[in-house]
Parts: C-alpha cells; structure tokens; sequence
C-alpha cells in the first residue's frame, strides 16, 4: 500500500512491487479522478524524483516501498476529467476559474465602502462610532440619506453640548497647589509629592477639605474614568440580565418552581458617586 498526498488529502493506493510506474499514475489517477497528464506524483515533499509514466522502471527499482508517503500536485495547464466537471454543482466552475459564486452576505459587503460616523453622547462625554456602509461611490447626498436620523458623519457631532460643558470639558482640571516650606526640600521650580498637582477626583483631597466634598463633580468623574495608563480603554458597562433562565430540569418551570441554577443574581445598588451637572 502506498499513500499518496495531495491537496484534497491522503489515499492509499494498492500496489506490487514489480507494477511499473505507468500502471501505477494509472491507478492513482483513477483514485483521484484526474486525466493521466493532469497531474504529476514525486517522491520528495520538494517536487523533486518525479515519477514518470514514461519510466518502465518497477517500483521496487524507484526504492518505493509499502507504506511510503508520495506527493501529488495537480498541473495548472490540465484540468480535471470529464467525470469530475459533470460533478460541478450549478453555479460553480472548473478549476481555474473563479471558484464559487459568493453569499448575498458577502456580495453585498463587498459593495460598502465601510465608512464610520460617529456621534457625541452628551451623558458619556465620548465619541460612539457607528457603521454604516454606502455604495462604493464615495459621499455623495445617497450616502448622507443612508444615515440614521441623528447621526452625521465625522467630524459633525450631532448634539451640541451646552456651553459650560464645552468649557469644563477642554479644561486641564488638575488641582495645582504651591510648594509648602515645611516638607518640599527642592527649588522653586522643582515638583515632589507633595506639592505637584492633584487630579479633580483624588479622594484625599476631597475627604480633607474643610468642609468635605461628598460628591465630586460629573466632569470629574468622567476624567476618572477615562484617565491613567489605558485612557478608559477597559472601562464598560456591565450588562446585567435578571431574566430567570429556563431549561432547568430539577423542578417545574417558573413561577411554579426555581431554584439558585435558574434564578438570577442578587443587584447591589450602590450611591453614585458624582453629583450630576
């Protein structure tokens, strides 16, 4: 038994030892359904000692033995035999030619330009991208008409913001404090701990103010989020289902029956920690 790879798998061809390499590229043309100039067999993974059908030569005298692994690679001047292009489901061609005709899905993603508009949510004081494909034309006054009303395109937010949110919002919001005499050992121009700027949210500074600060600010709260080494990157909203989940086999369904598999999770509401604007 000799296998045989090629591109659609492995076969195992049966064979003697005195067959000659015509009988078999034969056989192996017939295993893998190929005209016998359709393809070529060599021994090497590297396309190298092909196997000819010119070659009397045994298999024995080309050191192939039971159990050797040949490679097969289809020729790209000749194609497949008449049984297999009769096999061809409709709507596919031969090898060569455009493999398959493609989904609706996929035709129509083709034909979108996979443009981004995004809008400005006033309540997160972030930018919400949304996709919107349109033909492949480039903007035009059809593409402008694809978008949902409320949404334009880039650089045009739709909600304008009143004025002191646009202020606070390009506003740095560091709290700065002057250098103290008592514990800054560096110059005038010099910063250490205890005198470089605080952020609007640092809650020691907030708790020792006389008097204290329960709730800070909304702008405050926003920059705490969105601040430190990933700029808000991981920051989301936890999507919390309370819905009971069905297909619990130990007891009726519900309300007739629950128990702790099916029944959802305890919510903690918890006092929000900003003052809204």
């Amino acid at each position: 038994i000799i296998r045989v790879q090629s591109p659609d798998g492995v076969k195992r061809i049966t064979a003697t030892k005195r067959e000659t390499a015509a009988t078999f590229l034969k056989k192996v043309a017939k295993e893998f359904g190929f005209q016998n100039n359709g393809f070529s067999v060599y021994i090497n993974r590297n396309k190298t000692g092909e196997i000819t059908a010119s070659s009397n030569k045994s298999l024995s005298l080309l050191k192939i033995k039971h159990g050797d692994l040949l490679f097969l690679f289809p020729s790209s001047l000749a194609g497949p035999s008449s049984e297999m292009e009769t096999s061809v489901p409709p709507g596919l061609k031969a090898v060569g030619a455009p493999s398959a005709v493609e989904d609706e899905i996929d035709q129509y993603l083709s034909r979108q330009d996979g443009k981004i508009y995004r809008s400005r949510d006033p309540q997160l004081h972030g930018d919400l991208l949304f996709l919107f494909p349109s033909s492949l034309a480039g903007p035009s006054s059809e593409m402008e008409t694809s978008v949902p009303p409320g949404l334009k395109a880039v650089g045009a937010p739709s909600a304008v913001e009143d004025e002191i949110d646009q202020y606070l919002s390009r506003q740095d919001g560091k709290i700065y404090r002057s250098r103290d005499p008592q514990l800054c050992r560096h110059g005038p121009l010099g910063k250490c701990v205890h005198c470089v700027p605080l952020e609007p949210f640092d809650e020691d500074y907030l708790n020792h103010l006389e008097p204290p600060v329960k709730h800070m600010s909304f702008h405050a709260y926003i920059r705490k989020l969105t601040g430190g080494a990933d700029k808000g990157k991981f920051v989301a909203l936890e999507n919390i289902s309370c819905k009971i989940k069905s297909g619990c086999e130990g007891h009726l369904p519900w309300p007739n029956g629950i128990c702790t598999k099916c029944q959802p999770s305890a919510i903690t509401l918890n006092r929000q920690n900003f003052f809204p604007s």
